[in-house]
């Protein structure tokens, strides 16, 4: 019997108990167990073979909620990718458009006579219709 006289007010002994421990319950001692049971230690410890299973697990259910979430809302999704899309096209159209502009308003013969503007302001002069070799040359 084991006292434990500084912790409740008066003695009190906890049942089926010994000097030893703790007995056993009285169903095991009817077929015949009078002793503890004392498990061998293991020699070789078993190595852990899923030490991220929780974080194996939770990718698994985040796949999972991911997928019901799409079924779902597929229509929704469908809807904000034709936005997505319609937006996309709106900006291609408008750069198209610019270049169309840009193309249509460039003048190549202007940008040659800009050009020989240029250079014979830095005095570079070159006459086209009177040099050798030149195809306007009328020699």
């Amino acid at each position: 019997m084991v006292e434990l006289n500084g912790f409740f007010p008066s003695p009190v002994s906890l049942p089926n108990s010994n000097e030893n421990g703790f007995k056993l319950p009285s169903a095991l001692n009817m077929i015949g167990l009078k002793e503890f049971i004392i498990l061998p230690s293991l020699q070789n410890p078993v190595s852990i073979e899923l030490k991220n299973d929780i974080k194996i697990r939770r990718r698994k259910m985040k796949k999972h909620q991911k997928k019901r979430l799409r079924k779902r809302h597929a229509v929704l999704f469908r809807k904000l990718q034709m936005v997505r899309d319609k937006k996309e096209e709106n900006k291609l159209q408008q750069l198209f458009e610019f270049w169309r502009f840009r193309s249509e308003a460039w003048d190549p013969a202007d940008k040659i006579q800009s050009r020989l503007h240029l250079a014979r302001r830095f005095g570079y002069y070159v006459d086209i219709l009177n040099t050798k070799g030149s195809p306007f040359s009328k020699k």
